[in-house]
Parts: C-alpha cells; sequence; structure tokens
C-alpha cells in the first residue's frame, strides 16, 4: 500500500526510493548496534556454465537492451568488470528457499538454527591465496567484496525481500537497491539480516543475528577509459553457544509437535557466545591504454591497467563465563582447551592491507547471428602485496605475502572455451602456488561438456598451526604444506534435462581436528571421489526435480554420507489469465546414516566424534510459491516427520538437533521504475 500511494507523485516516488536506500543502511548498521557482532574467484573469471549468457560491458552505454525475463537488470563483479551478465532472478524457482546453505547443487550441513555454522557435505578444494586464519564457518551468509554487484541499469532498480521464522523475532531481510547519478556515477547497495531471537521455539541458549551490508559507488568516466570502484563490506555475527544438547527434549501433549526444544539439557547452559566481525573498505581503478574510442572494434586489442588497494578489519572472539558452580562440567566438556578456571576466551584481530597491480589484454570475439558479445582471449599478469597484522592472546605478528598471478583466456567460434588461471607466493607463505584450468565445449544443442582441473599447495591456516585459549598455548604445531589435485568434469544434456558431474581429489597432508578437538595432519594419501546426477522432468504443469551425490572416500577420517538426495516436486501453472503464477510442492532431503562431525565452538571448527551415529531420515517440506508481477509470496511448512513422529530429532551435526515443525512466510519485491 505504501508504495502504491506513492506512486501518484513523481516527485514523492523519487524521495521514496532514496529513502528505500537509507533504509536498508540504517536498518543494517542498527543491528550491529543492538547486538554486537565462493564465490570460486578463479571459476567465475571465463568458464560460461551451461544456460549462462555472458556480456561484454560498454562504459558509454546506459542503456541496455531487455533480454529474456531480466526487465533490463544487468551485473558486473569488480573482479573482472569487462563480463557483464543478466539478472535473471524473476521466476519462482526457489523461492521458498531462503537458507543459501540450501540451494543450488552443494549442499551443507549446519547446526540447524538458520544463520549457524556449515560445513560442505562434499569435499570442495580450498581457495587460498596467502596467509589465512582458518575460520569460514559462516562464509555462506556473507557478503564480500567480490560478490558485491555493481550494475547496468537505465533506471533505479530496487528489492527488498523479508521472510519470518517460527517466532516474531525471528526473521531475515534482504535489500537491494542501484542507480545512476549524473557524470557517470553509479550507486549499489546489497544488504541482509538473519534473527534469530526467540527462545521458545528454539534450543536452549542458541540465539544469534547477522549481519552483512555491502556497498559501491562506481564512476564510469565520460571519456569511456577509466573506472573507479569505491566499495564497502561489513559481516558480523553473534551467537550465543550451547555446544549441542546432551539430552533430546521431553515429549508433551501441549507442545507443537508433541515436543517443547526448551525443555532439552545443552552441555553449555549459559554465557558461551561466539563473535565474528569483519570489514572492508577499497578502491579499485581501471584505466584503458592505447585507446581514443571507448567502443573497440570486434578483433581490436584493447589494453587495460588496473590497481587496487583493500583494508580489512577482522576480530574472531569466544568467551565462556562460567562461575564456579559450572567449572567441573567444563572442565569434562572442555578437556585440554580448559585452561582457566575463572573462563575460557580465544582472541584474534587480524587486519590487511592489500595493494594489487595488474596489466591486461584482450579482444572482442566476433558476433555470430543470436549471439551475445563476449571476449575471444584475454591475457593477465599480476602482482599482488599483502601485510598482515595478527594480534592473538599472547602474540603479536607481522605476515607478509607476495603472489605473482597470471591468466589466459581463450575462446574459438564461441565453441570452445580454455581459461587458466595461476599463482605463486613468496615471502612468509613462500611456495605455496595455485593453478587452474578450465575447458568448455558447447556442442549447441545436443549439450555442454566441461572439465576443471586444480593443482595447489598452501600453508596451514592460523588455527591450524597456532592456538591459545586464555592467553595460554594449546598447541603450537609445525604441519607440512597441504598438497591438492583436482579434477573434475561436467556433462550437460539440455534436451534431456539431464546433468552428470564426477571429480577425484588427491589430498596430501591432509588436516583434520580429532575427537579431542585438536588439529592433525593425515600421513597417508586422501582420496575423494563424487558422482553426482541432476535431472529435471516436466510432465504437463508437473515438475520435478532431483539432486543424486555419491562420494567415497579411503581414509575414515573423513567422514560424510556415501550418498545423499535433493527431490523437489511441484506443480506449477497461472490463474486468473496468467496474472497469478503460483507452484505448489514439497522439497525432500535424504542421506545414508553415518558418523557425522561435531562442532566444537571454543575452536570453531568441525571435528571427529564418537558418539552418535546420524540416523536415516527423511526431511520434508511443503511449500506454496506465488506471483503478482514483480511481488512474491511464499509460505513454507518444515519438519514435516516431526508432525508424525514427535519424538525423532533431525540431525546433519552431531548433538545439534534441528528445529521442529513451523511455518515460515516470506515476500520478495522487486521494481524497476
Amino acid at each position: 500500500m505504501f508504495y502504491q500511494a506513492i506512486s501518484t507523485s513523481k516527485h514523492t516516488y523519487i524521495i521514496a526510493r532514496f529513502g528505500l536506500a537509507l533504509m536498508i543502511m540504517a536498518f543494517a548498521n542498527l543491528l550491529y548496534a543492538q547486538f554486537p557482532s565462493s564465490r570460486d574467484d578463479d571459476f567465475n573469471q571465463g568458464v560460461r556454465r551451461p544456460g549462462e549468457i555472458r556480456f561484454e560491458r560498454d562504459t558509454s552505454q546506459q542503456e541496455i537492451e531487455e533480454v529474456q525475463d531480466t526487465f533490463g537488470v544487468f551485473y558486473f563483479f569488480i573482479d573482472n568488470p569487462d563480463q557483464v551478465f543478466p539478472w535473471q532472478d524473476t521466476t519462482l524457482l526457489e523461492l521458498h528457499q531462503y537458507d543459501p546453505t540450501k540451494k543450488g547443487q552443494i549442499i551443507y550441513s549446519t547446526l540447524g538454527n538458520f544463520g549457524s555454522a556449515h560445513q560442505s557435505l562434499t569435499y570442495q578444494p580450498n581457495i587460498r591465496q596467502g596467509f589465512d586464519v582458518g575460520y569460514h564457518q559462516y562464509d555462506a551468509y556473507y557478503i564480500q567484496p567480490e560478490q558485491l554487484q555493481f550494475n547496468l541499469i537505465a533506471f533505479p532498480f530496487s528489492q527488498v525481500a523479508y521472510s519470518r521464522g517460527a517466532t516474531q523475532s525471528d526473521g531475515f531481510f534482504k535489500g537491494k537497491f542501484s542507480r545512476n547519478f549524473v557524470d557517470g556515477f553509479r550507486y549499489t547497495i546489497q544488504a541482509q539480516t538473519i534473527r534469530q531471537l526467540g527462545v521458545a521455539r528454539q534450543y536452549p541458549h542458541q540465539r544469534l543475528e547477522q549481519a552483512a551490508v555491502g556497498t559501491g559507488l562506481w564512476w564510469d568516466a565520460p571519456s569511456g577509459n577509466y573506472d573507479g570502484f569505491l566499495y564497502f563490506t561489513s559481516n558480523s555475527t553473534q551467537a550465543e553457544e550451547n555446544g549441542g544438547v546432551i539430552t533430546p527434549p521431553v515429549v508433551s501433549d501441549g507442545a507443537i509437535g508433541g515436543v517443547s526444544p526448551q525443555t532439552a539439557t545443552v552441555f553449555l547452559p549459559d554465557r558461551a557466545s561466539t563473535r565474528h566481525a569483519h570489514k572492508t573498505v577499497g578502491y579499485l581503478q581501471q584505466l584503458k591504454l592505447f585507446q581514443n574510442d571507448s567502443i573497440p572494434k570486434e578483433s581490436e586489442r584493447s589494453f587495460t591497467a588496473t590497481h587496487k588497494v583493500e583494508l580489512q578489519f577482522n576480530s574472531y572472539k569466544f568467551s565462556d563465563n562460567f562461575d564456579l558452580t559450572g567449572e567441573n562440567a567444563r572442565r569434562a566438556y572442555y578437556g585440554d582447551l580448559f585452561t582457566d578456571s575463572r573462563g575460557l576466551r580465544v582472541f584474534i584481530r587480524h587486519n590487511m592491507l592489500q595493494n594489487t597491480f595488474q596489466l591486461s589484454t584482450f579482444r572482442k570475439a566476433t558476433q555470430q547471428k543470436d549471439e551475445i558479445a563476449t571476449e575471444k582471449d584475454r591475457i593477465q599478469v599480476g602482482l599482488t602485496h599483502k601485510i598482515h597484522f595478527l594480534e592473538q592472546d599472547g602474540l603479536d605478528t607481522v605476515l607478509n605475502n607476495l603472489l605473482l598471478t597470471g591468466r589466459i583466456d581463450f575462446r574459438l567460434k564461441n565453441r570452445i572455451q580454455l581459461n587458466t588461471y595461476g599463482h605463486l607466493d613468496f615471502l612468509d607463505n613462500r611456495g605455496d602456488f595455485r593453478l587452474r584450468g578450465d575447458l568448455l565445449l558447447d556442442v549447441r544443442k545436443i549439450g555442454q561438456l566441461s572439465a576443471t582441473f586444480i593443482n595447489q599447495a598452501y600453508q596451514p591456516s592460523l588455527v591450524q598451526d597456532q592456538f591459545y585459549v586464555s592467553q595460554r598455548s594449546v598447541w603450537n604445531n609445525n604441519f607440512k604444506k597441504t598438497f591438492e589435485t583436482s579434477l573434475q568434469g561436467n556433462l550437460s544434456l539440455p534436451v534431456l534435462k539431464l546433468t552428470f558431474s564426477g571429480a577425484n581429489h588427491l589430498i596430501s597432508n591432509y588436516i583434520y581436528f580429532d575427537a579431542d578437538s585438536k588439529p592433525k595432519q593425515l600421513d597417508a594419501l586422501l582420496n575423494v571421489i563424487q558422482l553426482t546426477i541432476q535431472h529435471q522432468l516436466k510432465i504437463g504443469i508437473i515438475h520435478f526435480h532431483n539432486i543424486l551425490t555419491s562420494q567415497a572416500t579411503n581414509q575414515a577420517i573423513f567422514r560424510t554420507p556415501n550418498w545423499f538426495t535433493k527431490h523437489s516436486l511441484f506443480v506449477e501453472s497461472a490463474l486468473f489469465k496468467k496474472v497469478l503464477e503460483f507452484q505448489i510442492g514439497m522439497d525432500l532431503r535424504m542421506n545414508q546414516s553415518y558418523l557425522a562431525n561435531y562442532y566444537q565452538p571454543l575452536i570453531g571448527q568441525f571435528q571427529l566424534q564418537e558418539n552418535q551415529a546420524i540416523a536415516f531420515y527423511p526431511m520434508l517440506d511443503a511449500f506454496l510459491n506465488l506471483k503478482v508481477n514483480d511481488l512474491r509470496f511464499f509460505l513454507r511448512t518444515e519438519s514435516l516427520v516431526n508432525v508424525i513422529q514427535p519424538e525423532k530429532l533431525y540431525y546433519e551435526v552431531a548433538q545439534y538437533p534441528y528445529p521442529l515443525y513451523y511455518f515460515r512466510f516470506g515476500l520478495d519485491w522487486r521494481f524497476v521504475n
């Protein structure tokens, strides 16, 4: 109703659009004050996935012709501003799937609570470029600088989404706003917050709050030869830690689903919490060399010089301020990690200054009929220096990384594309390297075949190497470098709506955390083999989407299910002369019973455990998605099996059960103009 009212006045409408942007920023900052707080770079630099359309950015073009279901909204990332993508998020597909850890092919296991720590169920090669602290359990919920979308639009573009959980105190907010200004200035902002603050429907001491915001100002110089990007991101997580459930909830006829989660007993009954905070500010500038015309002709070689300076401010903290009555229980729980009877504290501050210089050259490919312009080739060399200022209990350190980077992309007749990337690290991480090659064969109507090869070596992370609890050293290791070799392949058959994916990973000196919460290095070679089949079946208005993944390994310390599946069965149609589009259906996730990992909040890592095997449990949800013009709405019921069998709980991580049956609803409203 609010936006319907303001549409009657052009001036009021413009004011409201600016107000929306201010509300997004204010809302995100307010959350920081109230509750203190991969994208894979290499892979996204060139290989076009099945069904993906790429554009080459024309900096002098203020308006791009509408393509497919995009209503004239396009975007690019600052790591490669010359590659532009159409924004196609206007369908109902996965509207109800608000949790990023449950979207797409890669499935994560979490602690159950939305926004909680996560770990991939399938092995994924590490993405390392120098020193790494080692905390990545919240990355899926954050907005990183390389994920910040800069838009190419003719008119202001906005999106607001909200989803409410089991109680009024549990909610998810997401917003975007982009618009153009005079003299080539363009502004964008993205923000999202997760609030799981309800008590009655959660297990004891499981509340959390997250806030993420990314904003940027792009100056597209009128000459067309210079681009400047000023950007800022801020991410934070504040989570109460209960260490998992010791005894399950007591069955009660008066509770929803027959169980009251607050009756469960937990390992850490009070005052244990984790706080992560990350802030990044940077400026990237790109200058086109030896070019008088801002629009290079086809097959004409362009030269570009790029410089990026970036500052990062990161802090990680865990604290458990128990009293004397809880000392014995804490000793038993933490084991060798218990270093002080007055309370336990882990604190790490990591600040980083980065300077990157790159020279690149590329040519536009000859545009065929019904083809969108893209690059014929790209050659790029660069030098990156990172200086790290590290502060932890009992130790202050300064580290330096110097990385030589290179990239060569090649495309032949829009049918064959080969992309390569490499870096070699000097100074404190000397000897670390990463080589990656991506090959794509496009056989038009028959399908697409792609392959990825990765070979890399990297030093252990800080948490694996040395760790302090309450200013006392718990371990100080001298681990060897980890070496990884991965070969991945993908065959897509559009006619059959069928995709086959396979991978083989060989890892030497693999590091894991054992059942005593200590890092160990595997002497033997770890081999992981993966096979994934995706299929989409459509019969009239009935859709059936399926993903089946199988994974096998030669080492018992690598614990994931041998197989897991994801299914979605729904009906999709339209009513009232196609004004109202809808989907109604069910989602099902299943996996083999296995000895899952446990999450230890003090070290912030997933570790081995020998006490609980995760039983087979079909996780069944139902949903209804609706769309009227640019307004989308969903209803979702989660954990339907819990209604039938309230005494059984669903686990993805040992000792951390999922929430009980509840309703969730949400809306998503986007508009241009």
